[in-house]
């Protein structure tokens, strides 16, 4: 327990330390990851965690303390951000404000002017935008017209002109004039007075001065006058009956007429004197066997014309049916007179038609013919005549035309065979001006139609070689100009047939020098974008095994590619690296078929376990080392035998950890440097002594670039052994300082013992995020393949003695060659991803 509290103080002053530095070297996010770090391997190393609160910086740079507020200038003082209003120009984003500037921190703008000086438009702005809406001058007064003036504004108009002098004025509800005088009548002057006598009061009675208002019965009317009803009104009628001849309209008679419609039933309208006098005013106002007479009395007889359904087919004549005729006018519609004197709405023949008629598919026609072979000389039947000169192509029969000399004619040898404004082509006489493109232009448009185009619409509107642009006919000067299936020539600027791009030769590329689609191909090159030359000397762009593929291609996943591999197996120790076997490797994994290991040192890949065995054989007395002092301090000998695990004793005091040692992967020792005191490097971390003369020593440099990280608080003392906790303490400060996460140790070891070679090069890669490799199954200590990884990677490369020594004590010295390597190597790995 004794032990245990000065270990945990000592920690505590240790990881105290580490916290001083974080607060003072770095950013809060990255030393509180190191913080995590420091907890975690403190608990790894078995020291129970002390937990720490460190003050946490807002800001080191005025980028820190941005709040996104154009109206505030933001700074960093003192570690603290601060946010000042300015005055500055802004946008509020709001359209329906103008000069926008920052006040109190906030954009504010003043409103925008809408007025467009109409008084007649109701300005706003709205959504962003001006709106001008008219306004209202509606004074809810039927009797006005109203109107906007867009200087003087609104305008009430009287618009109902009423009789003043018979007391009416216009209501303003209905538009309508009604009397002004209520319960009295008007004097014909314009003034309301009492009345004398019912006379007075139209359709009411004059009581005590008053004309009435109401009635209930026909007694409280006068003048004739009906009342409508209990609590009604005295009107002039209430049904046609009231009125004689004439109808009843709203409760007055009618005095006039312009139909029977304004008569009562029975009675007709006299449509010259306007009255209801007589019986009928037309033909329908009588039976169907009578007729409306002069007088308006409905008389028997038929009714004249052609449509009266009594007199069958003939037409009726003064009142009385046709029995024969002479004319089709004397027979019904749609029935001719035939030469039988008898009306027909059907003919068998010409015969059974009027002379100078002819039957045509059962109906009489005036004319002579009823179809083209009626006619000669290549005329037409028009209207059922046949016409004897022609004026357009029309006028003659199917298959000719109307020649020059106005005779039909079936063939032309020129445009003087035509009609004028015809040509002549291929015989045929057509509407037009042109029979070719050469006649259009000088050939730069189209004759369609045989009419020369005057605009183009597309490159068919224009002549052979020719390209429409903003519609005009021109020539070329690109390519992308012609329509498919042509290219321009540079020569002539038309274009020709031919290719000039991939486009119409897929899978096939063009040939630009022919300007043709070849059919088959050599190379790739043959090929259009997308598609390969296979061995076929076809265009493929998929494949089913290499042979689909060029020379030097392979097929992978249906796809071909320019190499020689499409997975591991065929490039033995090497890796397939973009279809391409690797042939020589400078990371380990990456360049590396699984199960080899990059030796940088060669550029070599090898098996991680070579088939050779070496003997480790120590038999040295506690505390020392073949090596000199620098040697691990156990508190046990260790011996390692050939082919087997070996198991390294510990001191007590520090506890016990199982190694297996072995041959180190990809490793073949130098010659004469065998030895049965372990595996030899090839390059040591403590070179021999420099030659005589000023230098400086070999570890001044990796260490300056500890120190410069603050990497190594302890104290400058290069050839003192590096306990556990000492060095998890550098190699995390080295990484912070490398912006490199800092992963979880899973390793749990005392922390105040020395640190072996094998747990630095475990605990680097760990930190640096360099993956230790999978080195086999017999082998699965994780000390054993980090050292084989920091190997493989030149970090670990031996003492001065030659020998690895991976379980001796690591010095400050050598922990600090040891990490600077590891940079570069993380570095190079990450460049190279």
């Amino acid at each position: 327990m004794e032990k245990w509290m000065h270990f945990d103080l000592f920690c505590g002053t240790m990881i105290g330390n580490i916290l001083m530095q974080i607060q003072n070297h770095f950013r809060f996010g990255f030393g509180l990851l190191l913080l995590s770090f420091a907890v975690g391997m403190a608990g790894t190393m078995g020291i129970r965690p002390l937990f720490f609160h460190a003050q946490v910086p807002e800001c080191s740079t005025t980028e820190d303390c941005n709040d996104g507020n154009p109206c505030t200038d933001d700074s960093c003082n003192d570690s603290v951000c601060e946010h000042s209003n300015n005055t500055n120009s802004c946008d509020d984003d709001d359209g329906c404000t103008v000069n926008d500037t920052c006040s109190l921190g906030m954009c504010q703008g003043s409103t925008r002017d809408c007025d467009d000086g109409n008084v007649c438009t109701d300005d706003v702005c709205l959504y962003d935008e001006c709106t001008h809406t008219d306004i209202s001058c509606d004074d809810e007064d039927a009797c006005t017209t109203d109107s906007c003036d867009s200087i003087s504004g609104c305008q009430n108009i009287d618009s109902v002109t009423c009789d003043n002098l018979n007391c009416e004025a216009c209501d303003a509800e209905t538009g309508e004039c009604a009397s002004t005088c209520d319960g009295t009548y008007c004097d014909g002057a314009g003034i309301c007075v009492e009345c004398t006598e019912d006379s007075h009061c139209g359709y009411y009675k004059c009581v005590d001065s008053a004309c009435t208002s109401s009635c209930d019965t026909n007694e409280d009317c006068s003048g004739g006058g009906l009342c409508t009803g209990e609590g009604g009104s005295c009107v002039q009628c209430l049904t046609e009956t009231d009125c004689g001849a004439y109808d009843c309209v709203e409760n007055a008679c009618l005095t006039t007429c312009t139909t029977a419609d304004d008569c009562s039933t029975g009675n007709g309208c006299d449509t010259i004197g306007h009255a209801c006098e007589t019986a009928c005013s037309s033909d329908t106002d009588c039976a169907a066997t009578e007729y409306c007479g002069l007088q308006g009395a409905c008389e028997t007889g038929c009714r004249n014309g052609q449509d009266d359904v009594e007199c069958g087919a003939y037409a009726c004549e003064s009142h009385a049916c046709l029995d024969i005729c002479s004319n089709d006018e004397d027979c019904r519609t749609d029935y001719w007179c035939g030469q039988d004197q008898e009306c027909h709405n059907t003919c068998a023949a010409d015969t059974d038609c009027a002379s100078g008629s002819v039957c045509d598919a059962g109906a009489c026609f005036v004319g002579n013919c009823t179809d083209d072979s009626d006619c000669g000389g290549g005329f037409a039947c028009v209207d059922h005549a046949c016409i004897t000169i022609c004026l357009d192509d029309a006028d003659c029969k199917t298959g000719y035309w109307c020649g020059s000399n106005g005779t039909c004619r079936d063939v032309c040898t020129d445009d003087d065979d035509c009609l004028e404004g015809k040509v002549c082509d291929a015989g045929a006489c057509y509407t037009g001006d042109c029979t070719s493109d050469s006649q259009c232009e000088a050939g730069a448009y189209a004759c369609e139609s045989h009419v020369c185009n005057t605009t183009c619409a597309a490159n068919d509107d224009c002549g052979s070689g020719y390209v429409c642009d903003a519609g005009d006919c021109t020539t070329c000067t690109l390519s992308v100009q012609c329509s498919a299936g042509r290219w321009c020539n540079p020569e002539t600027q038309l274009c020709q047939i031919g290719c000039d791009d991939d486009a119409p030769c897929v899978p096939f590329a063009c040939d630009l020098d022919s300007h043709t689609c070849p059919v088959s191909c050599t190379e790739n090159s043959g090929c259009t974008t997308g598609y390969w030359c296979g061995q076929d000397q076809e265009c493929h762009n998929t494949c089913g095994d290499d042979s689909d593929c060029g020379a030097a291609w392979v097929c992978d996943a249906n796809q071909c590619f320019a190499g020689n591999c499409t997975d591991e197996s065929e490039c033995g120790a090497y890796a397939c690296m973009e279809h391409t076997c690797a042939t020589a490797c400078s990371i380990p994994g990456n360049q590396c078929a699984a199960g080899f290991i990059c030796v940088t040192a060669t550029q070599t890949c090898e098996e991680y376990w070579s088939v050779m065995d070496a003997t480790y054989d120590r038999d040295l007395p506690p505390g020392q080392s073949k090596g000199g002092s620098r040697g691990g301090q156990h508190g046990a000998p260790s011996h390692y035998k050939i082919g087997g695990s070996i198991d390294a004793a510990y001191g007590p005091e520090q506890g016990t950890k199982p190694v297996a040692l072995g041959l180190l992967p990809g490793f073949v020792p130098p010659s004469g440097k065998t030895s049965a005191d372990g595996l030899h490097g090839t390059a040591p971390e403590t070179p021999p002594p420099a030659p005589a003369g000023p230098s400086l020593p070999w570890y001044v440099q990796p260490l300056a670039i500890l120190l410069g990280q603050n990497a190594l608080p302890m104290g400058y003392r290069p050839h003192d052994t590096v306990t556990r906790a000492q060095m998890t303490t550098i190699i995390s400060r080295s990484a912070a300082a490398q912006g490199m996460l800092l992963p979880d140790v899973t390793d749990y070891i005392p922390g105040n013992g020395p640190a072996a070679r094998a747990e630095a090069a475990y605990v680097i890669l760990r930190t640096f995020g360099i993956p230790i490799l999978d080195t086999g199954p017999s082998y699965h200590d994780p000390l054993l393949r980090a050292t084989a990884t920091a190997f493989g990677l030149g970090i670990l490369q031996g003492d001065a003695d030659g020998f690895l020594a991976p379980d001796r004590a690591v010095t400050q010295a050598e922990l600090a060659v040891m990490i600077v390597r590891a940079m570069d190597a993380a570095w190079q790995m990450q460049t190279a991803r």
